[in-house]
């Protein structure tokens, strides 16, 4: 089982994609608010983390996640959806 932190503004986004990860036996950890996801990323190691970057303002705070993510040891795999 994978922990995998799901960042996106939308709450319906993110019920759905959790949906999928915890049909596949995941623990998911949803997160509409981007600066906290950056923290939830060294607080509690997640394996995976999916970020959408649908506009130009969620650019910053994702490379924020991806940088820290990169960070760790071993590296939280860090997936951007469109």
């Amino acid at each position: 089982m994978a922990k995998v932190l799901l960042v996106d503004e939308e709450l319906t986004l993110l019920q759905m994609l959790g949906e999928v990860f915890r049909s596949a036996g995941h623990q998911v950890i949803p997160s509409t608010k981007r600066s906290l996801a950056v923290e939830q990323v060294t607080g509690i190691l997640p394996d995976l983390a999916v970020c959408s970057i649908r506009s130009e303002k969620t650019w910053a705070t994702t490379a924020a996640v991806i940088e820290r993510a990169n960070s760790m040891n071993p590296p939280t795999l860090v997936l951007g959806v469109l």
